[in-house]
């Protein structure tokens, strides 16, 4: 799978001026606020942007005891969102939230999952490296032209929490949990009813996969970041919080957060309970609590 490429706040503002503009996504989201991304959204956005809500757009409905938070999206319902929002099979992309990039990064790998792998970019910075570079937001709903785009899930992205019980313990399998370490060990839950991570996963929270800069938050060194690693990963399907593997490769990966469902009907010694998330790309109007890199590890 290709890794999503990054796009300076400068080369989409000058982008936006040009025919044929880039379809923009705004994913921001806040995983204990859930209104706070429509409401970011309507502050202001960067022109031209369509507001994609992670539990409205990029998930599908949560049954009690079956699925996570944020199951996977029935992918007609998403193919059809996604026209709306103009998507066309030669579409340029551009997806950013506050970062470090989770919700971004979920769509960026729906958009992988159901076929759309080229043209797709990750605002480098997010939106506080747009409003850094001195750019300015827009309040207009854009009125997109409906798209024509046609894709069929990838169900190679995904693995099922029975498969991956079956494979707990395997020396071909590596399982990264990307959630912050409060929450890996357990110490504290604040969002899923039981508290630790699934047996034999290692903690990888995806703050150490970024280094800021200047202007924008980089990969660090990691074995998964590599193409070449991340052509081997099989990612599994999506949550924007922790972060699981395949066989023989991570998912670690800081442009993807794949993630898998943990049932809790399915126990396990230390398991988390729901699901897990993983790792991708990348800013905001509206202050964020400082626990959220601490608590949620986004």
């Amino acid at each position: 799978m290709p890794l999503a490429q990054l796009i300076t706040p400068a080369a989409l503002a000058l982008r936006l001026e040009q025919d044929g503009p880039p379809l923009i996504l705004d994913c921001r989201f806040a995983l204990d606020d859930p209104s706070y991304g429509q409401r970011s959204y309507a502050a202001g956005h960067i022109p031209g942007a369509q507001f994609a809500d992670l539990e409205q757009h990029l998930s599908g409905p949560v049954r009690q005891g079956v699925t996570g938070r944020h199951p996977l999206p029935d992918p007609k319902v998403l193919l059809e969102r996604l026209r709306q929002w103009g998507l066309r099979q030669d579409s340029q992309v551009v997806l950013y939230d506050d970062g470090p990039g989770a919700f971004a990064a979920r769509a960026w790998w729906l958009l992988a999952w159901l076929g759309k792998r080229d043209g797709v970019y990750l605002l480098d910075g997010g939106l506080k490296a747009w409003h850094k570079a001195g750019l300015g937001l827009s309040h207009e709903q854009p009125d997109p032209v409906r798209g024509d785009f046609s894709g069929e899930p990838d169900e190679g992205l995904l693995v099922s929490a029975s498969r991956l019980q079956q494979r707990l313990g395997s020396s071909d399998l590596t399982l990264l949990d990307a959630r912050a370490l409060p929450r890996f060990r357990g110490e504290v839950e604040p969002l899923d009813p039981v508290a630790g991570h699934i047996p034999g996963a290692a903690a990888r929270p995806s703050a150490t996969t970024w280094t800021a800069t200047a202007t924008s938050s980089r990969p660090s060194s990691c074995a998964s970041a590599s193409p070449r690693s991340w052509e081997r990963a099989r990612p599994t399907d999506w949550w924007p919080t922790a972060a699981p593997v395949s066989p023989r490769a991570t998912t670690c990966s800081p442009c993807a957060w794949p993630a898998i469902r943990w049932p809790r009907s399915m126990p396990a010694p230390g398991a988390n309970g729901s699901p897990i998330p993983a790792a991708p790309w990348p800013a905001a109007t509206e202050p964020r609590p400082a626990k959220h890199q601490a608590e949620y590890g986004q």
